[in-house]
């Protein structure tokens, strides 16, 4: 078990992927990934990943928890698709 909520996972790696997205559209506070990772603390690796799964998911924030979670309860897959 994660110290952390689902939702303030989501919430967290949803900051870093906005951070990310504004990089790319030239509107960030940060001039490369290597300087937003740094800051938040994370890989340039781990950061791609959750961009892939997120954007692969058609964007869906339950994509960004961590594949252990889901795999302990693979509803969570499902939520916000029909």
């Amino acid at each position: 078990m994660t110290k952390y909520s689902e939702d303030q996972i989501i919430k967290a790696r949803l900051k870093y992927l906005s951070e990310y997205y504004k990089l790319k559209e030239e509107s960030s506070k940060f001039d490369t990934v290597k300087e937003l990772c740094e800051f938040f603390d994370i890989s340039k690796k781990t950061l791609y990943k959750w961009r892939n799964r997120y954007e692969k998911s058609g964007k869906d924030p339950r994509s960004l928890l961590n594949t252990s979670i889901v795999a302990k309860d693979p509803e969570l897959l499902e939520v916000g698709r029909a």
